[in-house]
């Protein structure tokens, strides 16, 4: 049964993926050896630990007990498999962050970024937003390169392989991007973006505004770019709010010691600079110390200002990857 499982990953999810015999499992406690059989799988180049029950599958409680005394003999993610799957025990493996995979195709590895599970028509993802790390990697492709590899992503966006693979398979799962198979060993993925406007197009309803939260300090930070009102002045002839708009990554606000201004009337009263938090960093994608264009459009989307949307739509109509 496990070699369905193993072909619908390979048709749905990684045609690279891999499950052998885990060549580990003889140092394991002869209960541990009783209770599974043990398989160490690939997939998108994440290694994990699959663990098929020998006969009926574990409480929850013994579950995680088990899974615990396992992670003393691997720091690969654990993911169970199963070879049936009722709808309770699936939300209770959910809710407990336990990764499985089920003979019909419903599998959570959150390791990975990904959720399915079976609707009435199909399996399908179950994603309404792009993350932070997968939104600024579509940025990075609309605008620096139209391919690219993990590797490649996690070094020029600074982050770990695993977040870059996980962003990367969030596009791919929008069908946003294709990919070859390439490399010595034929095992690297190289990713390409769909071609304009097609790939605007197809993920607008996958992308959100950047801005987590918005304060407010007399001091310009070090590491911010022109955002708001500020940037879309410097591009059309909507005229500048009274404060100063700048955007910086939410985790830099440390770094730059600012002293915040909370009190409401201050505020209100006095011209200062408003420092607009992102989810992610805006130096990634940033245009002449300005926050890159798609970003500042989602930044503003709230605002029903006629003379702002028409502005921002005339900014977009210059770009070869924007359709209305």
């Amino acid at each position: 049964m496990i070699n369905t499982a193993i072909t619908y990953l390979k048709e749905t999810i990684d045609e690279n993926v891999t499950v052998e015999k885990w060549n580990e499992s003889e140092k394991l406690s002869l209960y541990l050896r009783t209770y599974f059989n043990y398989y160490s799988m690939s997939i998108l180049d994440e290694k994990c630990l699959l663990i098929e029950f020998k006969n009926d599958s574990s409480s929850l409680n013994q579950l995680q007990k088990q899974i615990q005394q396992l992670k003393s003999y691997t720091m690969w993610p654990i993911v169970c498999y199963y070879s049936s799957l009722t709808t309770h025990r699936r939300k209770t493996l959910i809710e407990n962050r336990i990764p499985f995979i089920s003979h019909d195709g419903q599998l959570f590895l959150p390791f990975l970024g990904l959720l399915l599970k079976q609707s009435q028509d199909e399996n399908r993802i179950n994603k309404r937003r792009f993350s932070s790390s997968a939104q600024l990697a579509f940025l990075y492709l609309l605008y620096k390169k139209e391919t690219v590899n993990v590797t490649q992503l996690a070094q020029e966006l600074d982050v770990s392989m695993m977040t870059a693979s996980r962003a990367l398979n969030e596009l791919y799962s929008a069908q946003l991007l294709t990919y070859e198979i390439k490399g010595k060993t034929a095992r690297s993925k190289v990713y390409k973006r769909i071609k304009h406007p097609d790939y605007f197009k197809q993920a607008q309803t996958y992308l959100n505004t950047p801005v987590r939260k918005v304060v407010y300090t007399k001091d310009r930070p070090l590491n911010g770019y022109l955002a708001g009102l500020s940037a879309l002045s410097s591009i059309s002839e909507v005229n500048d709010s009274k404060n100063l708009t700048y955007a910086m990554y939410y985790q830099d606000l440390s770094i730059n010691q600012l002293e915040l201004v909370e009190n409401e009337d201050v505020i209100k009263d006095e011209s200062l600079i408003e420092v607009q938090l992102w989810s992610y960093d805006p130096k990634k994608v940033a245009q002449s110390g300005r926050v890159d264009l798609l970003s500042l459009y989602l930044s503003l989307s709230e605002n029903n200002e006629e003379r702002v949307k028409h502005a921002l739509e005339d900014a977009l109509l210059g770009e070869a990857w924007y359709m209305d």
